[in-house]
């Protein structure tokens, strides 16, 4: 609960950048209980958000969390042996599973 309350408290919400809000940024001061960038940030702006695996991650669990089911439970009938034959031979056909 702890974490799930973390995370939905840090995502951004501004009335001068609605087009950031509901992301998480990369970096945040827990001392001033805001998102941040630092110049030791080598690479990443100040406005570098987090997307494409995190964001799913996390929007992923706090679905399930509301749903009350786990990941287990969704993917426990999907039968994806039947699938990951020939998905496996095209993605990595130098390594035989």
């Amino acid at each position: 609960d702890a974490l799930a309350d973390f995370l939905v408290r840090i995502q951004t919400n501004s009335s001068h950048r609605p087009d950031l809000n509901g992301c998480w940024f990369r970096a945040f001061d827990y001392n001033a209980w805001e998102y941040y960038g630092s110049n030791a940030d080598h690479g990443w702006g100040a406005w570098g958000t987090l997307t494409g695996w995190t964001q799913s991650f996390i929007t992923t669990t706090l679905a399930l969390r509301q749903a009350k089911k786990c990941y287990w439970d969704m993917t426990r009938d999907l039968k994806l042996r039947e699938h990951m034959d020939k998905a496996w031979s095209k993605m990595l056909p130098d390594y035989p599973h």
